[in-house]
């Protein structure tokens, strides 16, 4: 203030003879002008040519109302308090005051932030704020704020009777904790108020907005009911956190990829690295990137200088040309295996094409031609051909089905044809070799082939961490010549008793007792002294009995030792009728062990 004079002074000192005390939080324009309104007077500048800012109003305020510090301090000027950009200001504060009636009916005092734009409701009421008489619609001024309208004398106070979400009131009450306190509230994400303030107004701009457009806003989008919606938003996203959030950028994102996380993104981009850019706000950017790593189909490179250098290098995703190098493969392969890759294509305007594939489907793409996979499983050429005729080998590219000029087979395919021992024997032969000496036909191959993929042949080699491939197998001569017999089995109507004891694992001498028996059932060839038994009634016995020496095999013990332990009787045997071997009815067998549990 220029007054120096001490009669001055006094002067105006005697001219605020009424001094009433500041209410915390309360905004300082409009204390000043309730005090003068206290002592008849319309306005400061009638009393003295003085500066009217903050400063001089404070410096006034103190020494003409005799204001202590700890008084000024109540006071706030959120115009000032913005120390940031100037467009800021309008982002966080309202163009109208707003009030809570219910206040105002208890007390006409105007506090600081009812200016700002994210205090929509009124924590202490629980209901919503106004910005303008219920009656005129008329806008309300600081400097006249009383709890009568200043346009046309009617009542502010009439209370808003609509519901506040739950989660609007918490995140108001937070908010308007981080204002009186002053520092970072750990409940939003230890933040300011005011960077708080600013990511409320944010997310709920882009919970509400569309993808492109502008984020400027008009006078009017400012107002109380606009600022509610956006609040309203915002709390749902900060409620579901960070659920809602990723949701949020899956539907921003839910456009075809342009290669330009900017263009694909829109507004949600331009906030994230525009109108939030500082560090306080970098565990968006990390929940924006850690997004874009994982579901983004784009390629990322030097052009996103915006992107921090670690998201930019995890990258997961690479170009069919960038696969190709590290597959040793042909990016032509590689376009003909898109689907099963996953591969994504952006079409760009000017008609070129960009496919990106996932690094982790890298290891789809490595496989070997007809010639490799011939001596990755020491097989002909031929045989491998037919394996893939019978579906067992499926290529991924084929010459036979597609333009390609060479076959590739995956090496996960590849591996299905790699087998691990599953039985001890002696006497093992190398498939390779029962294929050159054996004069297996083709169709037995194939068959041979899937016996062993359905584990129905034990495979005695020595253990290899690494798997035997196909033509390396040993398989045991005596399961291999009962392999092959009981296959004739299957494709004849009847066999001899010799034939029947190889395909049962038994001797001659056992298979002739059975017939005696009766158990295995048999009939002689008309006008010959031959006895055959047909192929119904072998599957059939291989179905309706079981060996002990054969019970014994599967649970790994020996015969004697098991014979005393069985739950039920043989049909058959030593010491049944004087036949060489036991055999067990199946059904028995189940029937009593059932009965034991």
């Amino acid at each position: 203030m220029r007054s120096d004079d001490q009669t001055t002074m006094e002067a105006l000192d005697a001219c605020f003879p009424c001094r009433p005390r500041p209410v915390p939080g309360e905004l300082l324009q409009a204390y000043l002008h309730r005090v003068l309104r206290a002592n008849g007077h319309s306005s400061l500048r009638s009393l003295h040519d003085g500066e009217s800012n903050a400063v001089e109003v404070r410096a006034f305020l103190q020494h003409m109302v005799g204001l202590s510090a700890d008084e000024l301090n109540r006071l706030t000027e959120p115009g000032s308090d913005i120390s940031q950009a100037q467009g800021d200001v309008k982002i966080l504060l309202t163009p109208r005051i707003r009030w809570c009636p219910q206040c105002v009916a208890q007390e006409p005092i105007l506090l600081g932030r009812w200016l700002y734009r994210t205090t929509v409701v009124c924590t202490r009421h629980g209901r919503f704020m106004r910005d303008e008489c219920p009656h005129c619609h008329a806008p309300q001024r600081a400097s006249q704020f009383t709890d009568i309208c200043c346009e046309c004398g009617a009542s502010i106070c009439q209370p808003i009777n609509e519901h506040v979400p739950e989660a609007l009131l918490q995140l108001q009450t937070r908010l308007d904790e981080a204002f009186v306190q002053g520092r970072q509230h750990p409940a939003l994400f230890n933040l300011s108020y005011h960077q708080a303030a600013k990511l409320a107004h944010y997310l709920g701009i882009l919970a509400c907005s569309g993808h492109q457009g502008s984020l400027q806003e008009n006078a009017s989008s400012r107002r109380m009911p606009n600022d509610r919606v956006l609040m309203n938003a915002a709390s749902d996203i900060l409620t579901r956190w960070p659920q809602a959030f990723v949701t949020r950028l899956a539907l921003a994102q839910a456009v075809p990829a342009t290669n330009s996380l900017q263009r694909d993104f829109g507004n949600l981009y331009r906030v994230l690295y525009r109108s939030l850019k500082g560090d306080a706000y970098q565990f968006l950017r990390d929940i924006f990137e850690s997004y874009v790593n994982a579901q983004w189909t784009g390629m990322l490179s030097g052009r996103n200088k915006r992107l921090s250098e670690q998201t930019r290098r995890s990258h997961p995703r690479m170009t069919i040309r960038q696969a190709a190098r590290l597959a040793d493969a042909t990016p032509a392969q590689l376009k003909r295996l898109r689907p099963r890759l996953q591969a994504h294509e952006i079409a760009f305007p000017s008609g070129r094409r960009l496919y990106t594939l996932a690094s982790s489907h890298l290891d789809q793409v490595k496989g070997v031609n007809l010639t490799q996979a011939a001596d990755r499983l020491h097989l002909p050429q031929r045989r491998i051909r037919g394996l893939i005729a019978a579906g067992i080998i499926q290529p991924d590219i084929s010459p036979v089905s597609t333009s390609a000029s060479a076959w590739l087979i995956s090496e996960e395919h590849l591996r299905g044809l790699f087998f691990h021992p599953t039985g001890q024997k002696e006497g093992g032969v190398a498939l390779h070799h029962v294929l050159r000496y054996w004069k297996l036909s083709e169709v037995e191959f194939i068959d041979l082939t899937k016996a062993l993929l359905a584990q129905k042949l034990d495979v005695v080699n020595q253990p290899c961490d690494d798997g035997i491939p196909l033509g390396l197998v040993e398989l045991s001569r005596e399961d291999l010549r009962r392999w092959r017999l009981g296959r004739r089995v299957n494709k004849s109507s009847s066999v001899s008793v010799d034939e029947a004891a190889t395909v049962l694992g038994i001797k001659q001498q056992v298979a002739y007792q059975l017939v005696l028996q009766g158990l295995l059932p048999s009939h002689q060839v008309l006008g010959r002294a031959e006895v055959r038994v047909r192929s119904v009634d072998l599957q059939d016995f291989q179905r309706t009995y079981v060996s002990l020496a054969e019970l014994a095999r599967s649970r790994k013990t020996s015969p004697k030792a098991l014979l005393g332990k069985l739950p039920c009787e043989p049909v058959t045997g030593p010491t049944v009728d004087g036949t060489r071997q036991y055999f067990y009815r199946i059904a028995d067998l189940m029937a009593a062990e059932i009965t034991e549990k």
